[in-house]
């Protein structure tokens, strides 16, 4: 498969390019036990991994929403940069984009912060010139208004159609969709089956990709 070479590339952070599910497991986990709840085991909370946060926390602890937050980001700010993890090639994609002379950012629906001090904790600084996190636009993910501050937040004006936003759950192709950009979908459909299907049949998915191995291996090309 081939694409016209981007202008621009903006990726999501979590699940993307860093292995983070294990760690916000824990984290809920974490809040779940200081509110008395039962923990989660790893397949019940695989349902709700890269759900947008607003609507996530209503879900799991309604009336108790607040408190949850708390316990929460007490231990997401305590451990997040020693226990996350780029995930396997994730440097790769982005040494080769840098080669190629592609600007990058990150328009994500953590906070800023965190990402930032994750971004620096990685070496990864030089990599990217935007990043967008939780709050910074009107709606975070599935909105397409984190991605469009990204482009307005960039330098240069380049059509939308130049633009990639690579991500792994629903919140970033429907946010790549609404904004009229190419939708990358790194997801491994071996591991989750139903989650792709669901993905591909409902939004326009340029390119998919099961890892980001596979990703580096595509982006060759316009090497």
């Amino acid at each position: 498969m081939t694409l016209a070479k981007p202008k621009r590339v903006f990726f999501d952070w979590d699940g993307t390019l860093v292995d983070s599910f294990g760690f916000l497991h824990a984290a809920h986990n974490y809040a779940r036990k200081a509110l008395g709840i039962h923990a989660f085991t790893l397949e019940d909370f695989a349902q709700h991994f890269g759900k947008p946060r607003e609507t996530l926390y209503v879900k799991l602890y309604g009336d108790q929403r607040e408190e949850a937050k708390k316990h929460f980001e007490e231990y997401v700010t305590k451990h997040h940069v020693e226990h996350l993890k780029p995930l396997d090639g994730a440097e790769e994609v982005l040494q080769v984009i840098k080669h190629i002379g592609i600007p990058m950012g990150v328009i994500t629906n953590k906070k800023r912060t965190l990402v930032e001090a994750e971004v620096k904790a990685f070496g990864w600084d030089h990599f990217f010139d935007v990043l967008v996190g939780a709050g910074d636009a009107a709606n975070d993910k599935p909105s397409p208004d984190p991605l469009l501050l990204g482009l307005a937040k960039a330098e240069g004006e380049v059509d939308h159609q130049d633009v990639w936003l690579v991500g792994d759950t629903e919140n970033d192709t429907a946010c790549s969709n609404e904004a009229g950009c190419k939708t990358i979908l790194i997801l491994s459909e071996e591991k989750e089956p139903e989650k792709v299907g669901h993905i591909l049949g409902n939004y326009d998915v340029d390119l998919h990709l099961p890892n980001c191995k596979k990703f580096h291996e595509f982006l060759l090309q316009y090497a």
